[in-house]
């Protein structure tokens, strides 16, 4: 008989103000319910995304978009869920700078908590884990999109997505491990279908020898497709981390993988829902909707024309904010920017923040690849190219 290990993954995880005495209390069943709850205690191997900082110590970082970031005592309800290994791989882990970022490393060691994504060095960000048991190795690695947390080398910051290292990095741990699974944050947030790239980045994963390519970040259910023998998901939504009340970040999925000593991989999605401050598992006719909406998207993903289209309607609805976010032609822009550069850099934010704010946007659009490519998509069909 073949052996089997269960591996459960779990998307963004992260305490908000409206939980994070929950959290504080330690207790699962508060968070996820009874249900849950046994199912991830059942469970061999759990993995969750842990999309911020734990500190006390705040020192928020220059960006545009929300800083988010908890309480250190908050570890008490991430343990709780019994993670096997967190990625920190993502674009909000530097929010609160170095001190954050060396006070979430320092509460996960203290907790005994395995985690990969993020580092001191380019060696450290991309080193991936595996996992053993009953003779079968499963390697996980974890990258992100450029957005905020990706920094210079001798500080602390995120594995970036780049294409002159990712996919050596892939290749390399396969001959190592039977199983590889790439955990991705990244695409944009809010769509349901990939770009036209990340398709092609993931597809590029799974010829590279990952056995599942997973998308976090997107906060939706997305889709997903079969290929070289490989499962790619493209959105998982969220696990335990907004209470906006919205269809979008209030469903998710869990990711369940078993891999057999016959080298065979099996999946299945276990989708769930949040009642407020609780993640549970989905009834069966929430299931059943979940899971065939899901798949009826995923239908379209080998008609290239179709998922063109969607990102053109999608690249247009964000233009219009992009290119006003970077319109810097007036006389009064001008003149606020050739000012901005003549004052000393530790004082230029007090005097120029909404300069400031103007140019960290405008940084991020070019930074980060989802932005990038959906600002280009929307340039190239305005300029009909």
């Amino acid at each position: 008989m073949s052996e089997l290990i269960d591996f459960i993954i779990g998307a963004d995880l992260f305490p908000n103000e409206e939980n994070e005495f929950i959290f504080d209390e330690g207790i699962i069943n508060k968070l996820v319910g009874d249900k849950l709850a046994s199912r991830l205690c059942a469970s061999d191997f759990r993995i969750y995304n842990l999309e911020g900082a734990l500190t006390d110590e705040k020192s928020p970082i220059q960006k545009s978009g929300p800083i988010i970031s908890a309480s250190e005592n908050t570890i008490k309800g991430i343990k709780a869920l019994m993670p096997d290994l967190l990625v920190l791989s993502n674009n909000h882990i530097l929010d609160e700078g170095q001190v954050g970022i060396e006070h979430t490393v320092s509460a996960l060691k203290k907790n005994n908590i395995s985690y990969i994504g993020v580092g001191k060095n380019e060696l450290e960000r991309r080193m991936p884990f595996i996992f053993e048991k009953n003779g079968i190795k499963v390697g996980i690695y974890n990258c992100c999109e450029h957005e905020f947390s990706v920094v210079e080398e001798g500080k602390w910051g995120a594995n970036p997505y780049d294409p002159l290292y990712v996919f050596d990095d892939v290749s390399n741990l396969k001959k190592k491990c039977k199983f590889v699974i790439v955990l991705y944050h990244g695409g944009k947030e809010y769509f349901r279908y990939p770009s036209p790239l990340i398709m092609k980045v993931f597809h590029k994963f799974a010829e590279c020898g990952a056995d599942a390519v997973l998308a976090q970040h997107t906060h939706c259910i997305g889709t997903f497709e079969k290929y070289n023998n490989s499962l790619l998901v493209y959105g998982q939504g969220n696990f335990l981390f907004d209470t906006e009340v919205s269809d979008f970040v209030n469903t998710g999925l869990l990711i369940q993988l078993l891999f057999s000593s016959d080298n065979t991989m099996k999946y299945e999605f276990i989708p769930v829902c949040k009642d407020k401050n609780v993640t549970r598992i989905a009834t069966e006719d929430e299931k059943s909707e979940i899971l065939k909406a899901m798949e009826n998207r995923s239908k379209v993903l080998s008609n290239n024309t179709f998922i063109a289209n969607e990102y053109k309607k999608k690249s247009q609805e964000y233009l219009r904010g992009y290119l006003l976010n970077m319109h810097v032609g007036t006389k009064i822009d001008t003149i606020f920017i050739r000012l901005f550069l003549k004052f000393p850099k530790k004082i230029r934010g007090k005097f120029f923040k909404k300069t400031v704010n103007k140019l960290l946007a405008t940084r991020n659009y070019f930074d980060c690849e989802a932005h990038r490519e959906l600002m280009l998509a929307g340039l190239n069909n305005l300029l009909e190219i």
